[in-house]
């Protein structure tokens, strides 16, 4: 037998209906009623009911109503919140930099989710005016920087450095150093740091050489000063004459050590020369933060002072033991080993890719 048609199938819940109501009642409880009323019977006559009616096609989907650029910019002025969260992002999407000055006018909005949006839009527009080539003089430098410094949300305000970031106007430097020393929140301060590797301001060098010096600086200032080093003319020598010039804390010269020592990954040679130095002059706590350095290149002699980097300098950086475990060099991970069972810290391994082998450049 081949299979059974389409028609078939389309007939079969009418048969099985007709079925139920012709066969005999069943012996039990339920079988005693033969009536109407019976819920098998009830469910087969509304079957044969609806069996052949034609079906009521569906209305067609309502399209969404498209409002034009005028009336999203009014929409920002609405009294409902919704529609106003929808009307900024709907500005963003369409990447039109004719937007930017009702946008900027929607900053002063009393909700933080509304401003949050708003500067979401308008880093939608920069994006799009960057890619075209427009110049950065259209964009909303200063309103993201009265944002950055005075808005009472904390992620409204990373969300104006982030548009500063993408702008890349250089305006922005001073206001982001004074959020990275003075911000209230650990991310604040972090999604400044972000933000000033990209600028590549020589302004921001020695300012940051100073605040090297805070236990709870974020790493990412410590990445600014190494962006900077690589990047801009001369920040290296503001580097080696602030060493130089005053006594520096050892946080400070660890790491002032560690900056140089990732802007050499880049083929820095004036940092290289500086690092070979400072090895010779057995300056170890910049030693101790350009561990990585010397690891890398397994440079002749240089394993004895990072032992000494490890156990003057191990209970300031962590990242001292930790670089020297995952070394492949046998005389560091004994050391390290050694160093941590005294001081009852116990090693965990897990699994990734160390960042620092010896010898592995």
């Amino acid at each position: 037998m081949g299979p059974a048609s389409p028609r078939f199938w389309s007939l079969f819940p009418a048969t099985l209906a007709l079925y139920t109501l012709l066969s005999p009642a069943e012996a039990g409880p339920r079988a005693s009623s033969t009536s109407r009323a019976d819920p098998t019977r009830m469910t087969a006559f509304a079957t044969l009911r609806t069996t052949g009616r034609p079906t009521q096609p569906r209305p067609p989907a309502r399209r969404p109503r498209v409002l034009s650029l005028d009336s999203l910019c009014l929409q920002l002025r609405s009294q409902d919140l919704p529609l106003r969260i929808a009307a900024a992002q709907q500005l963003g999407q369409r990447k039109d930099n004719r937007a930017i000055p009702a946008l900027v006018d929607a900053l002063d909005d009393s909700y933080s989710s509304m401003r949050r949006s708003v500067i979401d839009a308008l880093h939608d527009l920069a994006c799009a005016d960057l890619n075209r080539g427009t110049s950065r003089d259209t964009l909303p430098v200063i309103p993201a920087i009265a944002i950055l410094q005075h808005d009472p949300d904390e992620y409204v305000r990373c969300a104006a450095a982030s548009l500063l970031e993408t702008i890349g106007d250089r305006r922005a430097v001073e206001p982001l150093l004074g959020v990275l020393q003075t911000g209230e929140s650990n991310y604040l301060r972090d999604r400044a740091g972000d933000c000033l590797s990209g600028l590549y301001d020589r302004r921001a060098v020695r300012p940051l050489l100073e605040m090297l010096g805070d236990p709870n600086l974020p790493s990412s200032a410590v990445h600014a000063l190494e962006a900077n080093i690589n990047a801009v003319p001369g920040a290296l020598d503001t580097v080696t004459s602030f060493l130089n010039g005053a006594f520096r804390p050892a946080r400070t010269r660890i790491r002032c050590g560690e900056a140089i020592a990732e802007a050499c990954r880049w083929g820095n040679r004036s940092g290289a020369a500086f690092l070979m130095e400072a090895l010779r002059d057995e300056q170890i706590a910049i030693v101790a933060g350009a561990r990585r350095f010397y690891i890398r290149g397994a440079i002749a002699g240089s394993v004895n002072r990072l032992l000494e980097a490890l156990y003057q300098y191990g209970d300031i950086d962590m990242g001292i033991l930790t670089d020297f475990l995952n070394s492949r060099e046998k005389r560091l991970a004994r050391a390290a080993r050694e160093w941590a069972s005294v001081r009852g810290i116990k090693i965990v391994s897990t699994v990734g890719t160390p960042e620092a082998v010896w010898g592995g450049k």
